[in-house]
C-alpha cells in the first residue's frame, strides 16, 4: 500500500533582498530547505528558512556579523557562500 512520498530538498545557502534603513543596507545570508509531500489524496509543501550570517553596508564599509551577534570575516563569508561578499558591495543604492 502507497501511503506518502516525501521529498526532501537539499539545503540551500540563499541571499536575501538587501533591506535599508536609512544609510544602511541589511541583508541576510539563510538557509532553505523545501520539502513536498504527496499521498493518494492530498499534497504538503513545507518550508524552513534560518539565518546563517547577517551583512550591513554602509557605502563601501561591509560587515558580517552571524545569528548570534559573534563577528565574521569576509573570508567566513566566502567559505560559506563564495562571491557574496562582492556582490553585497556592488547592490544598487
Amino acid at each position: 500500500v502507497w501511503l506518502a512520498r516525501l521529498w526532501p530538498s537539499p539545503m540551500t545557502l540563499s541571499l536575501d533582498q538587501m533591506l535599508r534603513i536609512g544609510p544602511f543596507g541589511i541583508v541576510a545570508l539563510a538557509n532553505t530547505t523545501v520539502t513536498v509531500n504527496f499521498t493518494q489524496k492530498a499534497a504538503t509543501v513545507f518550508g524552513h528558512k534560518s539565518p546563517v550570517a547577517i551583512l550591513l553596508r554602509h557605502g563601501a564599509t561591509l560587515q558580517a556579523f552571524s545569528p548570534d551577534g559573534a563577528p565574521m570575516s569576509k573570508d567566513d563569508i566566502e567559505k560559506l557562500c563564495p562571491g557574496t561578499w562582492h556582490r553585497v558591495l556592488l547592490a544598487d543604492d
